[in-house]
């Protein structure tokens, strides 16, 4: 077990052990913010194996996991913008399909899209130069895009159809919009590769077109933004095969709002319940109206109650209480920054 550190003073005496200098100011400071704002003590795990970190929250620490990178800070400060971005309220999920569903692809870059290019901007804020590490990521879009290409005149030949086209081309769509948002230009073999499937460009473009200036730091404005690119997403889905999978299946932890908590669901959220292969089986989905971000989860009902009861009964309890019952302990549901309270 990685060792708990509750207090920016003993994070320091780690950084200073593991960075090749004392850690700035800066990066402290950065530190300490997080402290305060997650209120429990920061742990960190140094992966050998991956240059991608992660960040956890859970009841005890909040776990921050440094990617196979020469130690930095612009490598801690990554992670610590994760963390940061997190207490503010950022999207989040707690279900996603399985990894290796593209379903499930499309939902993990549509978090790291967002989060990568705020983290940027947050680290700056901090005025902490985390451009050398920023970097190591950046190439590696930059090379699967190359190898993507290089392998251009398979496409063809593979025999795709329709669908897998599609789900091919949201994918290329999206890591264009993360490498955009983080840098703000686009390389031109960004644009061949977006080229080599109809529609990708365009959905590129209208989803970039969500937010000119950059992805906000704040989580008020984030969760909108998020709502939207969904909301564009399954548009460009529905169109070009028939489904709206992001909408339906996406599982985000809602914000805790302050005027909505005690409110009724059904004044804060739209409901909608689909019938599932199993006699009295249910997925109920709730939409919040704020930020159009959905949860669902499974209802089984009796055979003496109808659906429309239980549909009813749900519109009338207390938002914050079905939320919180919904999702699982492990994730800490958190007030947007930035908002109208």
């Amino acid at each position: 077990m990685s060792t708990l550190f509750h207090s920016a003073l003993r994070v320091r005496q780690f950084f200073t052990e593991f960075l090749p200098q004392p850690p700035s100011t800066e990066l402290m400071r950065m530190v300490q913010d997080l402290c305060n704002a997650a209120g429990r003590p920061l742990q960190f795990k140094i992966f050998d194996d991956n240059v991608h970190g992660e960040t956890e929250f859970n009841p005890e620490s909040v776990l921050l996991g440094l990617g196979a990178a020469a130690p930095s800070e612009g490598l801690i400060a990554h992670e610590l913008a994760h963390a940061l971005l997190e207490t503010r309220g950022w999207p989040r999920y707690f279900g996603t399909e399985a990894g290796d569903h593209w379903l499930g692809k499309v939902q993990v870059i549509l978090l790291n899209l967002a989060d990568h290019s705020a983290g940027i901007g947050l680290q700056v804020h901090y005025g902490i130069d985390a451009r050398a590490h920023e970097e190591v990521l950046l190439a590696q879009s930059e090379a699967s895009i190359q190898r993507l290409l290089d392998r251009a005149d398979l496409i063809p030949k593979v025999g795709l159809s329709g669908s897998q086209l599609v789900e091919f081309g949201t994918g290329i769509a999206l890591t264009c919009l993360d490498y955009y948002w983080r840098t703000g230009g686009l390389p031109d073999s960004f644009f061949a590769a977006m080229d080599l499937i109809d529609g990708s460009r365009d959905l590129f473009t209208s989803l970039a077109e969500c937010a000119p200036d950059g992805v906000p730091q704040d989580g008020g404005a984030a969760r909108r933004l998020m709502g939207t690119l969904i909301e564009r997403i399954d548009d460009y889905l529905q169109e070009e095969a028939g489904i709206r999978p992001l909408a339906l299946l996406g599982h985000f932890v809602p914000s805790s709002f302050a005027n909505d908590v005690h409110r009724p669901v059904e004044q804060v959220a739209t409901l909608l319940q689909k019938a599932l292969p199993t006699p009295g089986d249910f997925l109920i989905t709730v939409i919040p109206h704020r930020d159009g971000l959905p949860f669902s989860f499974r209802q089984i009902l009796p055979p003496h109650q109808g659906d429309d009861a239980f549909l009813n009964w749900t519109g009338q309890q207390p938002f914050g209480a079905l939320a919180r019952q919904v999702v699982p302990p492990e994730y800490l549901i958190w007030q947007p920054t930035g908002s109208p309270v």
